[in-house]
């Protein structure tokens, strides 16, 4: 079986907004789609670094790609990918968000190193290859430097 690729084009990372108390705000995030959407863009990447991944749990993480997914299928029809970030520290987390993600239908992932643990070359190779192994869908994978 063939993994589907990703569109060329442009990709924005969305940032994820709170309330003052610490609530996803989605007013606010509905804002951002809509301009996003509105510019033309081929990908939105939710839950990346600037997207607050680290810092959701696992029910917003869920309810922020959803919401999104609505929001982008209603209004566009499938003609932007949606990407989720995913990436913790350990390959079964790693896994764990990878599977939900996809169930929930995003397009594809954005996979970070871990960076706290900071394995070797192998090993962040055989951590990526494990969550490919896991899913049906494209990675993108990056590195937060440092």
């Amino acid at each position: 079986m063939s993994v589907p690729t990703l569109p060329q084009g442009t990709y924005v990372p969305v940032v994820t907004p709170f309330t003052a108390a610490g609530e996803v705000d989605y007013p606010a995030l509905d804002h951002l789609l809509q301009r996003f959407l509105d510019a033309g863009v081929e990908a939105l990447v939710l839950l990346g670094t600037t997207g607050e991944s680290p810092t959701v749990n696992s029910a917003e993480f869920s309810a922020i790609i959803e919401h999104t997914l609505t929001q982008v299928r209603t209004q566009v029809n499938n003609q932007v990918s949606v990407l989720a970030g995913i990436g913790t520290n350990d390959t079964r987390s790693s896994i764990a968000q990878a599977r939900t993600a996809e169930a929930l239908g995003v397009d594809g992932l954005l996979l970070v190193c871990p960076y706290y643990n900071k394995p070797t070359q192998s090993g962040i190779q055989r951590h990526f290859e494990a969550v490919a192994d896991a899913v049906s869908i494209p990675l993108l994978v990056y590195n937060i430097a440092g």
